[in-house]
């Protein structure tokens, strides 16, 4: 568990998030700016760093940090 916390603080900071910002409750769009092109561009590197395939409507409920650490811990497993 701990290595998906930090592998995805890692993908948040290559993607332009502040590391001060990556707290749990944190939204990607509302409370850290994440625009089209950077979201598109996390993503892509979560699918890559996980070896996930996330889908579009899986995506669309992935809103804060907590969200997705919880999603792809149920997808690894």
């Amino acid at each position: 568990m701990k290595n998906i916390t930090q592998k995805l603080k890692k993908t948040l900071v290559k993607v332009g998030v502040p590391k001060s910002q990556i707290q749990p409750n944190r939204n990607l769009k509302k409370d850290l700016g994440l625009d089209s092109l950077e979201t598109a561009l996390l993503l892509n590197e979560l699918e890559q760093q996980f070896e996930v395939q996330i889908e579009d409507l899986e995506w669309e409920r992935l809103v804060t940090i907590q969200n997705l650490k919880q999603y792809l811990q149920y997808k690894i497993v």
